[in-house]
């Protein structure tokens, strides 16, 4: 278990690499295509989050959690890229909105369900399970 420093630096660290990421990665899918950039993210993010499990030094967990901000906080735009590039003309606000909206409704029910996971079958099974965007 991390104190209350080491667990404000993680979460500091993961905005801080998405944060750096979002440039770079919508630099890259314009240039490689959305497809290519979102499979290599995701599988690098269940690879870390895989990894994440097994870290028991908290400065090392902390600069990996900053590589799973790098490669999860990147997503977003790239996806909601992808559907703007996929959807009619004439509906690139609705196409947005759903999304969010999806997001919003999966942002209320999936934290309970990760604390059930959690109390039932342990924190790495949680991590295990976790969706990667």
């Amino acid at each position: 278990a991390m104190n209350a420093l080491w667990q404000g630096l993680g979460i500091s660290a993961m905005h801080h690499g998405g944060m750096v990421a979002n440039p770079i990665m919508g630099l890259a899918s314009d240039r490689l295509g959305r497809r290519p950039i979102l499979v290599i993210a995701l599988f690098v993010t269940a690879l870390i989050m895989l990894g994440l499990t097994l870290i028991d030094n908290p400065v090392v967990f902390v600069i990996g959690v900053a590589v799973l901000g790098f490669t999860h906080y990147a997503l977003r735009p790239i996806v909601q890229s992808w559907a703007l590039d996929v959807v009619p003309e004439e509906l690139p606000g609705s196409s947005v909105s759903l999304r969010s909206a999806m997001q919003g409704f999966f942002s209320i029910i999936v934290p309970p369900l990760g604390g059930w996971m959690a109390d039932s079958h342990g924190l790495t099974a949680v991590f295990i399970s976790s969706p990667a965007c």
